[in-house]
């Protein structure tokens, strides 16, 4: 954890600290798939169909999506559910790498890091460690 605070990953974490969907936009012209359902509350906000939303307004609702299971994922786990944080944690890192934001799969491995730290799993915390010290010095490289 230390080597990931050196990069800036203790500025990040936190309630407080908003990530600015904007800022991880990248412009294309090839449209997101819709692998996964979105929440009613999404869905209902949305004007068109998700496969006729614009590329920017589909990156948007798949980023704000993630932040809500990112959430999930994280109260799950302080409830005690391992399992089901775990797997949260996998499809966070699945959907991030999806709309290819290195600060999203960070966060989800992260996440991931902070279950085998409650199961006591020492190697598979050291293995989350250097995935997400690999992501951030590509998202800062």
């Amino acid at each position: 954890m230390g080597k990931l605070k050196s990069l800036g990953a203790d500025q990040l974490q936190g309630e407080s600290q908003v990530l600015k969907i904007a800022d991880y936009y990248k412009e294309g012209e090839k449209k997101f798939e819709l692998l996964w359902p979105l929440h009613p509350s999404t869905q209902s906000l949305l004007p068109f169909p998700f496969r006729e939303l614009d590329r920017k307004t589909q990156f948007f609702s798949l980023f704000t999506v993630w932040s809500r299971r990112e959430l999930e994922g994280t109260n799950t786990l302080n409830n005690g559910e391992t399992s089901l944080a775990e797997k949260t944690f996998n499809e966070c890192l699945q959907r991030a790498e999806q709309i290819e934001v290195y600060e999203l799969m960070a966060r989800s491995y992260e996440g991931l890091i902070r279950v085998a730290q409650k199961r006591g799993d020492r190697k598979a915390e050291r293995d989350f460690s250097q995935k997400a010290l690999e992501i951030r010095a590509k998202q800062n490289g």
